[in-house]
C-alpha cells in the first residue's frame, strides 16, 4: 500500500440492507446531539478492560499483555478477541464507543492485513446536519434537462418528477455512514474519521458497518488513489461505477469476511432493531444501480484476492476496470474493453443535443432498467423479481447484475435532446447500444420492447418499429426501436412527428403496420418475502462522493413508491437479509 489519497472528499455510501446473521447493531449515545466519540489519540479512549459481563454476551477475561510494538489484531490497548464492556440497550457513551471502535479496528487489521497508522475518530451526526453536504445543490454539476432525459430513458422518473430532486433525495436520504479524506470544518470531521448518520429516533447501527467504513479509512490513510467526486470527472456513469466497484468492493468483501467471523469465532455486539428513511421508487432505482459496486464489486475483489491475495487487489487500483461489464464478469477484466460508441447528431432545427449530458450507463444500468419494474411490482415484467439475487456472491450484499438480457453488452451512448418549443420536462434522446453479437442485440431489443409494453406502448400504424406510450402516463412518449446487426438504436421524442426531428430517418413510413411489442408474460405475483428475523438486522454497503445510505439497521417499509405491497427498499431489505442469512449458513 502507498501514500495517502489526495484531499478530495471521499464518502463511503453505506447502503444498509442486511447485516448478516450473528453481526450486531450497536446503539448510538444520542440521536438528538452530535457527539464525537474520541478514537485512539483523541482523549481518554479505552483504558482498562472492564470486568464483569460484556455487552457482546461473553464474560470478560483478563486480556493478554499489550505488545511492545503495534501488531496486527491489536489497537490502542484492545485485542481483536477481547470482550468489550458495551451495553447496547441504553446507547453508547464516550468510553463504550472507544472500546468498540478499538476492537473493531483490531479486527479489521486482522481481516485486511494492514495496520492503522493514524488515529481514527467515530462521530455521530444527524441526517439534518449532513443533508446539505450530500443532498445539496446537485444541479451545479449536472444538466437538469439532461438528467430528466436520462432518468426517463431508464424508466426511473417520468415527466411528473424532477430528476434533480430525485438525485438529491437519493443522495441525502440514503446516507448511513461515511468516511471523508478531506476535512469537513462545518461538521468538525477530519480525514479518515468514520461518521454514522442517524435519523430522528434512530438508535442503532451495525458493527459490520463500522468495520466496512474502517476499510475506507485504511484506503484514505494508505492508498495513492486519484479519487474523483462526480461522474463528469470520470467520464460516464458506467466508468464511475466500475472504478467505485474496486473501492466499495474491497470494503464489501472485507465486511463479508468480518461477518463470517462474527458467525464463528468472534462474538459481536448484540443486534438491536432500527429503522431508516423512506425513499420514492425513483430514488430506490438510482440506489439499486449503485449496488453493483457492493455486490458484484465484492465478488470481483474476492476473485482478485483468491488469485493473488490482497496485493492483487491493491495492484488493481493502478489498473481499474473500464466498465461494469468487467466487474459483473471478472473474466472480461483486462480482456474485453468496451467499445467507444458515438451517436452522430442528425437532428433538425427544432431539436438540439446536450453533449455535456451524454452518458454511458453500462451493463449495470441496463440491468437495473429491465429488472427494477418487476421488483417494484413484485411480478415478472422483463425479469423475475428476484433475478438480481445470487447466493454465492462473496460480499455484504448478495446482489448480482448478470442476466442474459444484458450480458453481451459491448458499449452504449445516451444523448439527451431538448427543444425550445417543448415543455420544460419534455425531452428526447438517442440511445445506441452495441453488443457482442447480433443474437445478444436481439435479446436486448426484445427485452426493451417488453418493457415498453409493460408501460402501455402500442405499435404506431403506418410506421416501422415505432411505438407510443399514451400521454396520460408519466412516460408518455414515442419510441423508435431498431436493430441493425449487433447494434440497437432507440430514439425518443414527445410525439411520433418529433422522432425524425430528433434523429433524421427515425420512424419511417411503412407499407405494413409495426407489430405490437411482445406482451409481457402474464404478471405472476412473486411469493411474499418473509421478513428477516429480528436477530438479523441490517448489512451495509458504501458509496462515494455521496455518502452512506439509509439507516444502519433494517430499513422500515415505505408507501412512498407506486408499487403495491411492501415498499421496494423494504422488500429489498427483507430479500437480501434472508438470502444473506442462507448464504452465510452455507459457507
Amino acid at each position: 500500500m502507498r501514500a495517502k489519497v489526495p484531499a478530495v472528499l471521499f464518502v463511503a455510501l453505506c447502503l444498509l440492507v442486511a447485516v448478516p446473521a450473528g453481526t450486531g447493531a450497536v446503539t448510538a449515545a444520542s440521536t438528538a446531539q452530535s457527539a464525537t466519540t474520541p478514537g485512539p489519540a483523541s482523549g481518554p479512549a479505552d483504558a482498562d478492560p472492564a470486568a464483569g459481563v460484556a455487552g457482546d454476551g461473553q464474560a470478560t477475561e483478563s486480556p493478554p499483555p499489550d505488545p511492545d510494538e503495534d501488531v496486527l489484531g491489536w489497537e490502542n490497548g484492545r485485542w481483536y478477541n477481547e470482550s468489550v464492556d458495551v451495553n447496547a440497550s441504553d446507547g453508547l457513551d464516550r468510553n463504550e464507543s472507544a472500546r468498540l471502535l478499538n476492537r473493531t479496528m483490531a479486527r479489521v487489521e486482522l481481516v485486511r492485513g494492514v495496520e492503522f497508522e493514524e488515529p481514527v475518530d467515530l462521530n455521530f451526526r444527524t441526517r439534518s446536519e449532513v443533508a446539505s453536504l450530500f443532498g445539496g445543490n446537485v444541479s451545479q454539476y449536472v444538466s437538469p434537462q439532461g438528467l430528466n432525459a436520462k432518468y426517463e430513458a431508464l424508466g426511473f422518473a417520468g415527466e411528473d418528477r424532477d430528476a434533480v430532486d430525485v438525485l438529491r433525495e437519493k443522495q441525502g436520504g440514503s446516507t448511513a455512514a461515511f468516511v471523508a479524506n478531506a476535512e469537513i470544518p462545518e461538521l468538525d470531521i477530519q480525514p479518515g474519521d468514520v461518521t454514522i448518520v442517524l435519523d430522528d429516533g434512530q438508535t442503532t447501527f451495525s458493527e459490520v458497518t463500522l468495520a466496512h467504513e474502517l476499510v475506507h479509512t485504511l484506503q484514505v490513510q494508505e492508498l495513492a488513489f486519484p479519487y474523483r467526486t462526480n461522474v463528469s470527472a470520470i467520464g460516464s456513469t458506467d466508468s464511475f461505477n466500475a472504478r467505485r466497484s474496486v473501492v466499495e468492493g474491497e470494503a464489501s468483501h472485507a465486511g463479508y469476511l468480518y461477518a463470517q467471523r462474527c458467525d464463528g469465532e468472534w462474538d459481536c455486539v448484540t443486534p438491536q432493531p432500527g429503522g431508516g428513511p423512506g425513499l420514492s421508487d425513483a430514488a430506490r432505482a438510482l440506489l439499486f444501480m449503485d449496488f453493483v459496486r457492493y455486490g458484484n464489486g465484492g465478488e470481483f475483489v474476492a476473485e482478485l484476492r483468491e488469485a493473488g491475495g490482497w496485493d492483487a487487489v491493491v495492484d488493481t487500483y493502478d489498473d481499474l476496470p473500464a466498465s461494469t461489464e468487467q466487474v459483473i464478469h471478472p473474466e472480461k477484466y483486462r480482456a474485453d474493453q468496451p467499445e467507444a460508441v458515438t451517436v452522430p447528431d442528425r437532428s433538425g432545427e427544432a431539436w438540439r443535443p446536450l453533449p455535456e449530458a451524454a452518458d454511458t450507463v453500462g451493463e449495470a444500468g441496463l440491468f437495473t432498467m429491465l429488472w427494477f419494474p418487476g421488483f417494484v411490482s413484485r411480478s415478472t415484467v422483463v425479469m423475475e423479481p428476484f433475478a438480481g439475487i445470487n447466493r454465492s456472491v462473496r460480499s455484504q450484499f448478495v446482489v448480482d447484475y448478470d442476466h442474459e438480457a444484458t450480458a453481451g453488452w459491448d458499449g452504449d451512448r445516451l444523448v439527451p435532446y431538448v427543444s425550445d418549443s417543448a415543455d420544460a420536462n419534455e425531452t428526447g434522446f438517442v440511445w445506441r447500444t452495441e453488443w457482442d453479437s447480433a443474437a445478444d442485440a436481439a435479446e436486448f431489443r426484445d427485452a426493451y420492447l417488453s418493457l415498453l409494453s409493460y408501460r402501455g406502448a402500442d405499435a404506431v400504424d403506418g410506421r416501422q418499429n415505432t411505438y407510443r406510450i399514451p400521454d396520460d402516463s408519466p412516460f408518455g412518449d414515442a419510441f423508435y426501436v431498431v436493430q441493425n446487426g449487433s447494434s440497437v438504436l432507440v430514439v425518443n421524442g414527445p410525439t411520433v412527428a418529433d422522432l425524425s426531428a430528433v434523429h433524421e430517418g427515425a420512424a419511417p413510413e411503412a407499407a405494413t403496420a409495426t407489430p405490437t411489442p411482445t406482451p409481457t408474460p402474464t404478471a405472476t405475483a412473486a411469493p411474499t418475502t418473509t421478513s428477516a428475523p429480528t436477530s438479523t438486522p441490517t448489512a451495509t454497503a458504501t458509496d462515494a462522493p455521496t455518502a452512506t445510505t439509509a439507516g444502519e439497521t433494517t430499513a422500515r417499509e415505505t408507501t412512498a413508491g407506486s408499487g403495491p405491497g411492501v415498499g421496494a427498499l423494504g422488500a429489498l431489505v427483507a430479500v437480501l437479509t434472508g438470502v444473506a442469512l442462507v448464504v452465510r449458513r452455507r459457507r
